[in-house]
Order: structure tokens, then sequence, then C-alpha cells
């Protein structure tokens, strides 16, 4: 049996043995002995291919078994029928997190030409669904590699915009070589040529990782839809995908809150707020006011305001427009009155 003696951590390109990684879609298992033969031990990886272990002895006769012994040896994780559409349900992959989940060369096979138009879209729907299953999947500094030929009309896949519609942002970008990584053999891995290589070219690993803009702007979308219980659920899910929601994320849940007249829960996220150390800003503070005036809550309004002058915050044109209808209507007291008005005074 190998396996490496040392502890110390050893890289190849974007992969370390520190990493828990995750291969998706191997075909004759090359690239994850390379990874596992650079590490020394590949008991931080799970390789996985689409084929059944029979299909792929037929595709690649010369070299599966031994790669299979191989990873084998050095303990690598192997695991046969997994698709990228549904792998993050996988039995044994479903409660597992990675810090590293690449796909080389995804390919959906052969149904035209690569220029097609149908061709290139289920290529896309490929991409698309490794692409939302990997979301789920990804620690907190995680990030997910597509390994793709950068040149037309494989450019016309996309793939940076199809990440982005799942809530993956593009990292970097870099190139791609073969000899990168020795005893990488990329194959067709379908069509009568499936055990033949192919023509690498233009081509570049595409990194991407999660971006908490993406999902404030979604979570936004669903408050002004009047769908807050699923805001609430995506605002829960946050650190689940590595993602710690940022003052606009509070701001949009507690304006939520305030909207649907649920102003104890729009108090206890903003204490919660202060607790994991996010500032409310000028925002917060005129979003929460607004929110308590707007359902007579004054009482409470007015203890934020404190809290906002304290901080060297003004109200804006909204929280002072609400606060003039009170004055006129006489809904607030004579002492506030004079503390509001010496800050408007110094705000305008």
């Amino acid at each position: 049996m190998v396996v490496c003696k040392c502890n110390e951590e050893k890289w190849i390109e974007h992969y370390s043995s520190s990493h828990k990684i995750l291969l998706v879609g191997e075909g004759n298992f090359s690239f994850a002995v390379c990874l596992a033969k650079a590490f020394g031990t590949a008991e931080n990886m799970i390789a996985t291919s689409f084929d059944s272990k029979e299909v792929l002895t037929n595709a690649y006769p010369n070299v599966i078994m031994a790669n299979l012994e191989e990873l084998k040896q050095r303990r690598c994780t192997v695991l046969h029928h997994v698709d990228a559409h549904t792998m993050y349900r996988h039995p044994q992959l479903r409660s597992k997190l990675f810090d590293r989940i690449v796909f080389n060369f995804p390919h959906a096979g052969f149904i035209g030409w690569e220029t097609e138009k149908r061709q290139i879209e289920i290529h896309r729907t490929l991409v698309r669904g490794f692409l939302s299953n990997a979301n789920h999947m990804l620690t907190k500094n995680g990030e997910v590699h597509i390994t793709h030929k950068t040149a037309y009309p494989f450019s016309k896949w996309e793939i940076v915009e199809l990440a982005e519609e799942i809530g993956l942002c593009l990292v970097e970008k870099v190139p791609f070589e073969r000899w990168y990584y020795p005893g990488y053999m990329n194959k067709r891995g379908s069509g009568a040529k499936i055990n033949r290589t192919f023509r690498v070219g233009e081509c570049s690993t595409f990194k991407f990782a999660h971006n908490i803009f993406f999902y404030n702007n979604l979570i936004d979308d669903l408050c002004n839809a009047g769908k807050l219980t699923i805001a609430r659920e995506m605002f829960s899910s946050l650190p689940m995908k590595g993602l710690q929601p940022n003052v606009r994320t509070y701001n949009i849940m507690i304006s939520g809150f305030c909207k649907e007249g649920l102003l104890n829960e729009a108090r206890e996220l903003f204490e919660k707020m202060n607790k994991n150390s996010y500032s409310p800003d000028h925002f917060t503070y005129n979003i929460i006011i607004q929110g308590f005036l707007q359902h007579n809550e004054t009482s409470w309004a007015v203890k934020y305001f404190q809290m906002m002058v304290d901080k060297g915050f003004y109200a804006n044109v909204t929280t002072n427009t609400i606060w003039t209808n009170l004055f006129s209507a006489k809904k607030v007291d004579k002492t506030f009155t004079i503390i509001y008005s010496k800050v408007y005074v110094k705000a305008f």
C-alpha cells in the first residue's frame, strides 16, 4: 500500500493536499491519479464518474484498472454512477462539503456538430445542472472549477453567465495546459472515439465562488414580492453556503419584516446584527425608524432615533416626512420634538 509519510501541505497548481476535493465527470481517472501522486495520498479526495465501472473498463481498457488500483492504494474514495445534476443528493455526498469541486471539460455527448445551437444548449444544460448542485456543496471559502475551451463554438456556452444565474461569481480565469498535470490524459468521453484524446487549444480553468451580492438581490426581490417566508429561509441558509450576510443583507430583511408589520422580528434582527459585529449604518436606522413609525410604534422609533443620533447619523427625507406628519398630528411629546428639531436643523 502506498502511504504518504509526511504531513506537510503539498500543492499542484490550484489544489492542495489540505483541500477537500470532489472530482466530477472523471473518465479514465488520470486527473485524479495525477493529484493523488502529487499529494502522496488521496484521503482528501472523492473522484466520481458518470459511467459505471464496467462501461469505463470497456472504454479505457489499457489504463482504467491500473488507475483505479492506484487510487485505492492512495486511499481515494471512488464513486461511479454519479450524475452531476443530482450529485448533492447522492447518499455518499449529500452530507459533505468541499473546498474544491472540479469538472474538467464537461461534455454532454454528441447529437450534432459542436456549432449547432441544440448541441450548445445541451452542453449548457449540463453545466447549469452541475453548478446548481455544486452550489450546495461548497465550504465557506470553497470554489467550483470548470476547465473549458474558450474559442468558438465553446465560448457560446457562456459558463460565466450560467454561474451568475446560480449565484456563483467568477473569482479567476487562468490558462490551462495539460502538461501542468503530469500523467493527465484528456479523452473524448463519448461516441465512437471515446478513448481518443482531443486538442485542448485555447483553454482556461474558471474558478467560481459564492456571491453575497447575488443573494442580496434575490432576497430583496422576494421581500418586495411579499414572499417573506422564502426570503427568511434563504437568509438563514447563507452560512451553510459559506456566506456571511453583510449590512445590506440585514437591512433588506429588517425592511421586509417592517413592511409586514413583524416589528418584533425586525427588532430581534437589529439586535442580532449588533451581536454579530455588523454595525448598523444610516440606512439601517432609517429603515427601522420608518417601519416603527408607520405602525404607530413611536416610543420604539424615538429610541432608535436617539441611537442613530448618538452614532452620528441623520434622518433621511422619508423619515423626516413621517416625523413631520406626526408632529402635525401632535403624536410625539414636546421633549422629543425639541431633540428632533435640533438634529433636523443641524442636518439640513
